[in-house]
């Protein structure tokens, strides 16, 4: 056996591992899930959340391997599995429909009225944004703030290979955009533009500014009307969206569908 198809049989034997262990341990979350609804418990909200997100680690973990294999150096060494991507897509499905709730009651207790105590100030409940740096974090919340009728903000997320997001553009859409980079796989982009710009032209646009060069990577668009449009967990339920998308794709959301598993 040569160096490489043993590297790869260790690369599909990581896959098939982490797939063993999520689907073993799916049911259990989900009932602990539940529970935490039922009773609100806070301790076992904490490890509901954890177990989520080892979850998520896992299937980013999966998709990191499953693009190396994809490549032309490995791909001729791989066993089909053309039930594998389907089967990961419904079994993360579970995952986050069983942590939406919890997500959602958290948020619920997070924000329930109190009694006023002397000295208590007025909470400050800031919109969840999707940016890191203090510079885009700003941008982007003055972006939908001063949203003018007739005008929307798309928030684009994409995921691709390392060395084709280095190589993007420092700013491709212009001053009035927002462009992160977010790891080795992940950009996330926003821009303020007018309604009458359709999902279409803008995905097109998105394609070939951001994914035109790319041939595995992905992106999907969500389209925010005002504030309320930042309801969490929308990042979650992009990701679910993206890990869905065929290579080379650009998909559209509304908030409507946003959180849809």
């Amino acid at each position: 056996m040569s160096v490489l198809t043993n590297y790869v049989e260790r690369l599909e034997h990581s896959i098939a591992r982490n797939l063993s262990i999520l689907t073993g341990e799916v049911a259990e979350f989900e009932l602990l899930c539940r529970q935490v609804v039922e009773s609100g418990d806070a301790l076992a909200g904490r490890q509901a959340r954890q177990g989520y997100q080892r979850a998520l680690a896992r299937f980013e973990e999966m998709e990191k391997v499953s693009l190396v294999l994809a490549g032309p150096r490995y791909r001729r060494l791989t066993e089909p599995a053309p039930h594998r991507e389907s089967s990961t897509l419904a079994l993360r499905a579970r995952y986050y429909q069983a942590f939406l709730p919890v997500e959602r009651r958290e948020r619920w207790d997070s924000h329930a009225p109190r009694l006023a105590t002397p000295g208590d100030r007025e909470p400050q409940v800031e919109p969840p944004l999707p940016f890191a740096t203090p510079k885009a974090k700003a941008a982007f919340q003055s972006m939908v703030d001063h949203l003018a009728p007739g005008e929307v903000v798309s928030f684009a997320l994409l995921q691709g290979e390392p060395a084709y997001l280095d190589a993007l553009p420092h700013a491709p859409f212009g001053p009035r955009g927002v462009v992160e980079r977010h790891g080795a796989r992940e950009v996330r982009a926003a821009i303020h533009h007018p309604l009458l710009l359709t999902p279409p032209t803008l995905e097109a646009i998105v394609y070939d500014r951001l994914l035109g060069r790319s041939p595995v990577g992905r992106a999907v668009i969500f389209r925010l009307h005002d504030r309320d449009d930042l309801t969490p967990p929308f990042l979650s339920a992009l990701r679910l969206h993206l890990a869905r998308l065929a290579p080379g794709t650009v998909l559209t959301v509304n908030p409507a569908t946003a959180a849809v598993a």
